[in-house]
Parts: C-alpha cells; sequence; structure tokens
C-alpha cells in the first residue's frame, strides 16, 4: 500500500508541485500480525495437536499455552472450511513425536477427528489431479491442484464424487470420510507446487516430509492473505 504526498512550493515567484509515493505497512488481511512467521515457525506451532486441542494419546501433555491465539483460530477456520464446524486435531505435522512413535513415520500433513461419513469440502479452487484407492482399511485419497499454486492432499475418504481432471470451487463436496480401521479419521497433506511426491501420508526421513511438503495451516493463512 502506498500513500501520495503532495508538495507545494514557491521558487522566483512561481507555484510548483511535487507528487512523490511512499510505501506504507498495511494492517489490514487476515491475522496480518503472522506476517514475520517463517516455514520453521509455521511448523513449530503446527507440530503436535497438543498445541490446539487437550491430549488424547498416552504421554501426552497439554501444550495449548505455546500457540497464539491467533494461529489456534486458524486451525479452527481451517477445520470449518473443511466441515462446516470445527474438530479436533488429532495428530500434529512433520515433529508429531507421540505420532512416530506409533508409526515410526514422520507425519506429512495433519489429522482431524472427524466420524466416518462426514462431508469433506474443498478448500481452495482447482483441478483434480489424482484419485487413488488405498485399501478397505486407509479409503481414498485425492490431490488437487488449487489455485494457490500448491497440491491439497484430502485423504481417508469413501470413494470420491470427484474425477481426475474435473474443477473442484471452495466448499464443494469431495465426498465423505471412511470408516475403515485405519480411517476414521481425515487427513490434509500440501505440498509446494502441482507434482505429488509420494509420501504416503507418513515418511521415515523428517527431512524428505519437510522438503515435499508444508505446513496446512501456512498454506492456509497464505492463501486468504493473497
Amino acid at each position: 500500500m502506498y500513500d501520495l504526498h503532495f508538495h507545494q512550493y514557491e521558487v522566483t515567484g512561481l507555484n510548483n508541485f511535487d507528487l512523490s509515493w511512499e510505501k506504507v505497512s498495511s494492517l489490514s488481511g487476515y491475522y496480518s500480525e503472522l506476517h514475520s512467521l517463517n516455514s520453521d515457525q509455521w511448523d513449530e506451532y503446527t507440530w503436535d495437536n497438543t498445541r490446539f486441542d487437550s491430549p488424547m494419546w498416552d504421554g501426552e501433555i497439554d501444550e495449548r499455552w505455546k500457540n497464539p491465539e491467533s494461529v489456534k483460530q486458524i486451525y479452527t477456520d481451517l477445520s470449518k472450511a473443511v466441515f462446516g464446524t470445527r474438530f479436533a486435531m488429532t495428530a500434529g505435522y512433520l515433529n508429531d513425536t507421540s505420532y512416530y512413535v506409533w508409526s515410526d513415520k514422520w507425519h506429512a500433513g495433519i489429522d482431524m477427528k472427524s466420524p466416518a461419513g462426514t462431508t469433506v469440502k474443498n478448500v481452495v479452487g482447482g483441478t483434480v489431479s489424482w484419485v487413488h484407492n488405498n485399501g478397505d482399511a486407509k479409503g481414498w485419497f485425492i490431490g488437487v491442484n488449487s489455485n494457490d499454486g500448491n497440491q491439497w492432499v484430502y485423504g481417508h475418504l469413501n470413494k470420491p464424487i470427484v474425477s481426475v481432471g474435473s474443477y473442484v470451487n471452495i466448499g464443494q463436496s469431495l465426498g465423505t470420510i471412511s470408516g475403515g480401521s485405519k480411517a476414521n479419521h481425515f487427513h490434509l497433506e500440501v505440498q509446494p507446487g502441482h507434482r505429488y511426491n509420494d509420501t504416503n501420508g507418513a515418511h521415515p526421513d523428517k527431512n524428505f516430509v519437510r522438503n515435499v511438503t508444508m505446513s496446512p495451516l501456512q498454506a492456509f493463512w497464505n492463501w486468504k492473505n493473497s
């Protein structure tokens, strides 16, 4: 944003005018106070479900005090964009140690508690790039090449109601949560660019996950401020 400055001065009896522009900071936007956060800080804020909700698993400690209220509200807004309501986070992104202890893998997205049959809505408009069936236990996954330049991955669904090549609008239904033995929750993953790197939702190499994915909260915040 810029301010226009108007200057008038007098030289040898003549009125002269000067127009100049000065850049000023804008305080408007979606939680603009978070503009200074880098990717590592977003990763830290998103790294465990205990930073957003009360502990769910053995050994977890309530760490909600570590996150700013604005970041916790962004998660709420993201959940509402997907489901129309807030569901608790059940696994964090990248650094979730309890997820690693359970699986020996680092989580490539976030998991959200959602009952089987719950409708999943598209967050950012884009084109369906791929649809994959991970079996009855895990359900289906969808990759959407979205208008923000990222690929949004939606997982643990019943057979999707959208097909490869179709355009999906913001808020359009993609399908419903699967009731498979390793489903009964929602997996949301965001990868920069429109080429899918096969994380399969989680991977034993943390640096690989870090390099090919990003915090879904950061992606959502970026899009809201685009």
